[in-house]
């Protein structure tokens, strides 16, 4: 009962309470507005989808098989958004500007649908790279793609597997080409 505690403890929890509310917001604040000090200019980084092989493999097959048929003439224009991770056969098809002359067939359902293709490329298990030397070297990857309905529906569409040969340009690793050696679907 409140007319049983006497007036100053009511009074001393209440400033306790304020206090905590006050220093709460201010570090609550200070922690969303404030900048960090000091720099991290001394701390070398690489770029990990350059230097590495696998990952460098991985992400080009990742881009060049995600397809946005609404917003794409063809799969060409996947690759030229990603055309900085390609050389050789790959990087000329990105910068041709010239779109696919054959299209996967559902290729305009899927623009009259906003439907989208999504792909995840991965190390396959079994063998994982060959580097031949340090400039050059195949990645065998195992790429999934998905068709993405607006619904949040998703269909499986391919599933494969390309040695995907990748080269060390200027200190960065990129793919020059791919070859399907095995279609699951």
């Amino acid at each position: 009962d409140m007319k049983n505690i006497p007036k100053p403890a009511i009074i001393a929890i209440a400033v306790v309470t304020l206090v905590a509310v006050v220093i709460g917001a201010w570090t609550l604040v200070n922690r969303s507005f404030s900048t960090p000090e000091g720099h991290d200019v001394h701390v070398a980084t690489q770029d990990p989808l350059h230097a590495d092989p696998e990952l460098a493999a991985t992400s080009a097959m990742t881009g060049l098989m995600t397809w946005q048929p609404a917003q794409q003439e063809s799969p060409q224009d996947a690759a030229a958004a990603i055309a900085d991770r390609l050389t050789g056969q790959l990087e000329e098809y990105a910068t041709s500007n010239a779109p696919d002359p054959v299209l996967p067939e559902p290729w305009g359902q899927w623009a009259d649908a906003g439907d989208s293709v999504h792909a995840v490329a991965t190390v396959a298990d079994d063998s994982g790279s060959i580097n031949n030397d340090d400039q050059q070297g195949i990645v065998n990857v195992v790429v999934d793609q998905e068709v993405w309905h607006p619904s949040g529906n998703r269909t499986p569409y391919s599933r494969f597997t390309a040695d995907v040969t990748v080269k060390n340009v200027d200190g960065q690793w990129k793919a020059e080409r791919y070859e399907i050696s095995d279609t699951e679907y």
